[in-house]
């Protein structure tokens, strides 16, 4: 058998390929909503936190954050840890911030995600004005 120059490179390419192709691990997809869901339970955590520390929110505003916590736990995404909560800011301007920034994750949300981020903006809208 007479080997071509052109028969050797297509073999070792082939080899190579089929080599490469199976050693190389293929990288585990991220869902963004990790990211996404963690920022907005800290958020709820932060806001709860500062709602408990001043003696002027009405408890039912505490009872409705404590609500979406439990919210934000049912998701059928993967839970993110506990973090360190600051408690130095006012409520009003926290629930402001707080509306804000989960406004601003609904649109890099998923189908899942989306609508309970927009419902906790509101939500968290109405705490300021309330405050």
């Amino acid at each position: 058998m007479d080997l071509t120059r052109r028969s050797l490179l297509l073999a070792t390419a082939a080899g190579v390929a089929a080599c490469t192709s199976e050693s190389t691990p293929k990288p585990v997809p991220v869902d963004p909503d990790i990211a996404l869901l963690t920022a907005a339970v800290q958020r709820e955590q932060a806001l709860l936190a500062s709602y408990q520390a001043s003696p002027h929110v009405a408890p039912a505003l505490i009872a409705d954050v404590t609500a979406h916590l439990t919210r934000l736990a049912a998701l059928p995404i993967p839970q993110p840890t506990a973090s360190a909560v600051p408690q130095a800011v006012p409520p009003r301007a926290l629930a402001r911030a707080t509306s804000a920034a989960h406004a601003k994750a609904v649109p890099l949300a998923s189908r899942t995600l989306a609508p309970v981020l927009a419902s906790l903006a509101a939500s968290a809208a109405t705490h300021a004005i309330t405050l």
